[in-house]
């Protein structure tokens, strides 16, 4: 048992008051309607992390019109060595690029997921692995860094990127 338990006991009561505080409050100047429920903060992390999920999945069946679908609109996306790729169009000839070239892989994954209290803007925080041909040299190269998604929640419900930055970590020694 811990500490706290003993404390719960104690403010049973008050947590009770309170309660029925809330409910008098709400039956009194509601005018019938239900309150509005609050963001499942939870919930919507869970969202976040099966879209990056997909999203990985997407990469690998190497599928642009679903890659772009994680983007929003007016969403931008941020790479080192290439210029921001602002909006849909942008977006799509950038991963239409991408993807031209046959070793290119990327798997990512979520260390942390973030949702506001507001429960429309969130954002995670993880790690991904990239494997693409070099240019310049046309050797196969393979980079690990880091990476920032932020989402806005659309009026459907679902989680779209409006932010996507990335960062390679220190070259292999």
């Amino acid at each position: 048992m811990t500490r706290l338990s003993g404390l719960r006991v104690h403010l049973r009561p008050v947590a009770l008051a309170a309660a029925l505080a809330g409910l008098a409050a709400c039956s009194q100047g509601g005018g019938g309607q239900q309150a509005s429920s609050a963001p499942d903060a939870s919930k919507d992390a869970d969202a976040i992390k099966a879209g990056e999920v997909q999203w990985n999945q997407d990469w690998k069946a190497r599928a642009l019109e679903p890659l772009v679908g994680h983007y929003a609109h007016d969403a931008v996306v941020m790479a080192p060595g290439i210029a921001p790729a602002r909006g849909s169009d942008d977006i799509r000839a950038a991963l239409t690029q991408i993807l031209t070239d046959p070793n290119f892989t990327l798997t990512f994954a979520p260390d942390k997921v973030n949702v506001a209290g507001s429960g429309d803007l969130a954002y995670s925080e993880g790690k991904y692995s990239q494997t693409a041909t070099d240019p310049k040299t046309h050797k196969v190269t393979h980079e690990t860094g880091t990476y920032v998604t932020v989402y806005h929640k659309a009026d459907d419900g679902a989680w779209k990127a409006v932010e996507d930055i990335n960062t390679p970590g220190p070259a292999a020694s």
